[in-house]
């Protein structure tokens, strides 16, 4: 039996990383994010944070589904949704859930605490 862990954004798409039952790692797997919009994000968002990435908090396979929390690091160094870079260190979370089917993301759900972004960048102001 496999599952899925391991998620590693990269542009426009994703590598899983496959594991046996015993958690031995078996290879990496290319993936595409199906969702014209989910790349278009992802993009915008390797551009404005070259060093982006993810720190995975956990991450459970029920057959197809695989769900991650995890939390996105990076240092805003380009123009994100027109916010100068500011070379700030940011962080926000997000929860995605996949359906993988023979190595391959057919449908994705997420949500991204961007609201918090968007304050860390100086974008919008939470405190009254």
């Amino acid at each position: 039996m496999e599952r899925y862990i391991g998620l590693d954004v990269h542009a426009a798409s994703c590598t899983l990383a496959v594991i046996s039952q015993t958690g031995r790692r078996l290879r990496d797997s290319p993936v595409e994010t199906p969702n014209p919009t989910a790349r278009w994000v992802l993009q915008q968002l390797r551009e404005a944070f070259p060093d982006f990435r993810a720190e995975i908090h956990w991450q459970a396979a029920d057959g197809d589904l695989v769900t991650t929390f995890k939390t996105y690091h990076g240092t805003h160094r380009g123009s994100f949704f027109g916010i100068a870079p500011t070379g700030r260190e940011i962080q926000f979370e997000t929860v995605d859930a996949m359906r993988v089917r023979d190595g391959q993301i057919v449908e994705h759900w997420g949500v991204a605490n961007l609201l918090s972004l968007l304050e860390q960048l100086g974008a919008v102001s939470l405190t009254p």
